[in-house]
């Protein structure tokens, strides 16, 4: 649970506030116990879904991409989201695992040809969002 440069933590805390009224954080860390290692995911939440009486759960790597290099910041949470997926598969695999992501990163980064080939070859599940406004801009779950 590495620290990150640049401001890192009130992004995080908006988002943290913007998804606490949305769904229901149930964990923050989520702490994944793997063989001899911990490891930590931003965000555990939960959401009640009462047409199905049923429970959607998912976990959240916030990341505000504050590094010198975007594309460095991107190979980072690129191979901690594989990471955690895998581990989460293994150990819940019913919930779900999004990068969280200001809108502004997005717009850099995700609407260049090097962030499209990630969403159009469905490396990854997003939310983008406004760390001002404190809103979720978009919900990218590839099919």
């Amino acid at each position: 649970m590495g620290s990150q440069p640049g401001g890192w933590e009130p992004v995080r805390a908006r988002a943290v506030s913007f998804l606490s009224a949305i769904r229901t954080i149930t964990h923050d860390p989520l702490t994944l116990k793997f063989g001899k290692k911990d490891l930590y995911i931003d965000l555990g939440a939960r959401q009640l879904l009462a047409a199905q009486k049923a429970e959607s759960k998912i976990a959240v790597e916030i990341k505000s991409f504050t590094g010198r290099s975007d594309v460095d910041d991107l190979e980072k949470a690129l191979g901690q989201y594989i990471l955690y997926q895998d581990i989460l598969i293994e150990l819940e695999p019913e919930r779900v695992l999004y990068l969280a992501v200001p809108n502004s990163v997005f717009d850099d980064l995700f609407e260049e040809p090097i962030g499209k080939l990630l969403l159009k070859n469905h490396r990854l599940k997003l939310i983008t969002f406004d760390p001002k406004q404190e809103v979720i801009k978009q919900w990218i779950i590839p099919n």
